[in-house]
């Protein structure tokens, strides 16, 4: 099963291929419903001893959370449904007959009082919301400007997600937090607060922006029955284990100069770490052949430590100049990736000698942090390339790029991505919780993997080394960047399974590697 990321219009075309193809809502629904039940069940160790509480809506989310309700009560479960308001389509109003004949515990409606339902969710185990689905925006219940907007009872629907996000209760949404935007990630003043969200069917695109983001704890996805055929248009696919099967094999005949060169341009007297870090990276992803050109006093200290990287070392000042151009152009003759900008320096020196690397460089060239700010004045200039040039920046730095104001971009990222790519003939990988890659072609991926570990300095320096590293080694640019991007991710979540990711450094995280790619 393919991961997709798609608008709610684009889920609507998917869903209409499925009912033109046999497949009707309705199963849909039960799928759906069905998930969720099979999903809240793992966290109930003994059923009978836990309370479990549906909030509803009136739509076909909430129909998903009836139907889930008649599947948890199948197994024992203590579940208590919580209507907030009249069914509105055929197909919730069905689920809510057949779950008011088959409910475990009580359903209760918003006639019986927010008093009562607000009570079930004080002494619950588990919350699921099924209240809002996709089509949710702008307020839940729109409030004047002196108003109160947990008044009760004018405000039901506030009021009870005011009494979940207050409970200790495991927390989950199906699909997307109710008060989030699927569209566009934006959240309504009160919103669900979720610790989980099982994804149905396909992730949308509000879940990969702010604050939705914020909202939707940990991400999961139900596959509802909706085959890949029915996504005829989607924004983008998601990066899975999948792509690390991708990567060329090793064979046990072989020697360094199989497996690639990278010439690696990074550091300055005041940021060694940033070259350590990324040589460490690509050292670890299997590169045969990691050469550090940068000034005497990194190479020096990097040295000491880092001894299967060779060096090249420029001069004895505190940053690398445009006078040793011709050297760094020499070096990358030989090599098969190149990276430049981590700990460099923003200036002009840098700038220059990173257009030189784009326009006569016969390889992959990679370009990172103070690259990237040192590029962004003479953004049209990269613009002639020869395809092989790939832009790791993070959200400020890709503002500078591009000119987007950061709002716009943490709301569009997968559209100011795709267009940045192609005006600009680049593949960029846009650095995020979740971040987005774009190649010129049009391929957009997008990486969930990773945790709060990551949030560090000296994390996109370790990402850079990584993606440059598996590029020197070889592969197509769109698969090999979407799996270094995943690997970096992935290596975070294996080592929070240790330990805490607050202790976690990004000088530990190549160490995991070895585990995750063969």
């Amino acid at each position: 099963m393919t991961k997709y990321v798609v608008t709610p219009e684009q889920m609507k075309k998917a869903e209409a291929f499925c009912e033109n193809n046999g497949t009707s809502l309705a199963t849909l629904m039960d799928n759906a419903g069905k998930a969720i039940a099979g999903y809240t069940a793992d966290f109930l160790p003994i059923p009978e001893e836990a309370k479990i509480v549906i909030l509803c809506g009136g739509g076909n989310n909430g129909g998903d959370g009836f139907v889930a309700a008649k599947e948890l009560s199948k197994i024992g479960a203590n579940v208590y449904v919580m209507a907030l308001s009249e069914p509105s389509t055929e197909l919730c109003r069905d689920a809510f007959d057949r779950c008011k004949a088959n409910i475990s515990g009580e359903l209760v409606t918003v006639s019986e009082g927010i008093d009562t339902m607000c009570e079930h969710i004080r002494n619950a185990d588990v919350i699921v919301d099924c209240i809002f689905g996709t089509g949710f925006h702008g307020e839940i219940e729109p409030v004047t400007e002196n108003e109160n907007p947990y008044t009760v009872p004018i405000r039901p629907v506030t009021n009870i997600i005011k009494a979940a996000n207050e409970s200790e209760a495991v927390k989950i949404s199906a699909d997307i937090p109710s008060g989030c935007n699927a569209l566009t990630g934006e959240a309504a003043k009160c919103v669900f607060e979720a610790d989980y969200t099982l994804v149905l069917g396909a992730y949308k695109t509000g879940h990969i922006h702010n604050p939705c983001s914020e909202y939707s704890g940990e991400l999961f996805l139900a596959d509802i029955g909706i085959p890949d055929s029915a996504y005829e248009e989607y924004e983008a696919v998601v990066s899975d284990d999948s792509v690390i099967e991708k990567l060329p094999e090793r064979k046990r005949i072989s020697h360094k100069g199989d497996y690639g060169r990278l010439l690696n341009i990074s550091g300055s007297e005041n940021y060694v770490g940033a070259a350590w870090l990324s040589t460490n990276a690509a050292l670890h992803v299997g590169t045969g052949h990691v050469t550090l050109c940068s000034v005497k006093s990194v190479t020096t200290a990097v040295s000491i430590t880092l001894h299967e990287s060779t060096y090249l070392p420029l001069t004895d000042k505190s940053n690398i100049g445009t006078e040793h151009i011709n050297d760094i152009l020499s070096a990358a003759e030989n090599a098969t990736a190149v990276l430049i900008g981590c700990g460099t320096g923003c200036n002009e020196d840098v700038a220059k000698i990173t257009l030189s690397l784009i326009k006569y460089a016969g390889c992959p060239v990679i370009i990172d942090a103070d690259g990237l700010n040192s590029i962004a004045p003479h953004i049209n200039e990269i613009k002639d390339n020869n395809g092989m040039v790939i832009l790791t920046p993070h959200l400020k730095e890709f503002s500078r790029l591009s000119g987007c104001d950061m709002g716009y971009i943490q709301k569009n990222k997968l559209a100011a991505a795709k267009l940045f790519a192609r005006m600009y003939n680049v593949h960029l990988l846009l650095k995020d919780a979740y971040s987005v890659y774009a190649a010129p072609d049009g391929f957009t991926a997008v990486n969930l993997s990773g945790n709060d570990a990551l949030a560090k300095a000296g994390s996109g320096d370790t990402l850079a080394g990584t993606v440059a590293g598996l590029l020197a080694i070889g592969g197509g640019i769109n698969e090999v960047v979407t799996a270094g991007a995943y690997l970096f991710g992935k290596a975070a979540e294996e080592a929070a399974l240790i330990r805490s990711t607050r202790a976690i450094l990004p000088s530990e995280l190549p160490e995991q590697y070895g585990y995750i790619i063969s």
